[in-house]
């Protein structure tokens, strides 16, 4: 049985946790505020749930999050594209699919943003789709942001 005041409270501490990571999350804004001013775009990706953390975040910075004003920041997110992921999946393997996405749309300049709470792990497979990704992101000289779990 799930103890609901545990989670409550192991959550909250998380929370409370991020306080100390303030510089970190500032850099990561000014990072895409750069990107943003160079006209580059943010290519955002993730699996399962955080690939709906990538939806929420990309329409968040195209559409007006607080501001109404605010000019839209250029964000794709990854895997929104159901047609592209199951030809992809289905002709070749699903691991490659945004690894194959970075080449499309990746120019020096942009930003990939990964976002997954496995981590990544080749032994395992686990999100082995951003690794690969990234290396391609690599290749292209393009700036990797992460946020992983474990």
């Amino acid at each position: 049985m799930i103890n609901i005041k545990n989670y409550f409270d192991k959550s909250s501490k998380i929370i409370t946790s991020l306080k100390n990571f303030e510089g970190k999350i500032e850099s990561i804004a000014d990072e895409i505020l750069i990107m943003h001013k160079k006209q580059g775009k943010l290519l955002i990706a993730g699996n399962g749930g955080s690939c709906s953390d990538a939806e929420h975040f990309s329409g968040e910075l195209q559409c007006t999050y607080k501001d109404r004003d605010r000019s839209p920041i250029s964000a794709i997110s990854l895997g929104s594209h159901p047609a592209a992921i199951t030809a992809w999946g289905n002709d070749f393997e699903f691991k490659t699919y945004y690894e194959r996405l970075v080449k499309a749309h990746g120019k020096p300049g942009d930003i990939l943003f990964l976002i997954s709470t496995s981590g990544g792990n080749k032994e395992s497979g686990a999100s082995i789709t951003l690794v690969q990704a990234a290396k391609e992101a690599q290749k292209k000289k393009i700036k990797i942001i992460s946020l992983l779990g474990k």
